[in-house]
């Protein structure tokens, strides 16, 4: 996450068919950078449900929607960002990978239409 909104600070970002793009470090693959933020913030209100991830929602929205970025907006999120690694400092490592792999069995489960997407 933090690097996709570093690439959106500088207003450089890769696309792909007109929407921003991050690349997956741990893979050769590219993930449309909103629903990389959706699934972050599902993982956050997973284990910091007092965080305030509305900033990530705005951006994701203006990226699924083709809608430009105003600086503060890509800082806010920044601001969201430090916070949730503030939080997740004290949250048990195994918990955290417990919850990306609830939200990815999730995500697969609503793609092949067994799960209604969130």
């Amino acid at each position: 996450m933090r690097k996709a909104f570093a690439e959106m600070k500088t207003g450089e970002t890769d696309a792909i068919r007109g929407y921003a793009v991050t690349r997956i470090d741990h893979l050769d693959d590219y993930a449309r950078t909103d629903w990389a933020i959706n699934g972050f913030v599902a993982v956050m209100e997973r284990l910091l449900p007092d965080l305030d991830v509305a900033p990530l929602n705005k951006v994701s929205v203006k990226l699924a929607n083709g809608v430009p970025l105003e600086q503060r907006e890509v800082d806010a999120g920044l601001g969201v960002l430090a916070r949730a690694e503030d939080g997740l400092i004290r949250v048990p490592r195994q918990t955290i990978r417990d919850a990306v792999l609830t939200e990815q069995i999730g995500i697969e489960m609503a793609s092949l239409g067994i799960l209604e997407a969130a």
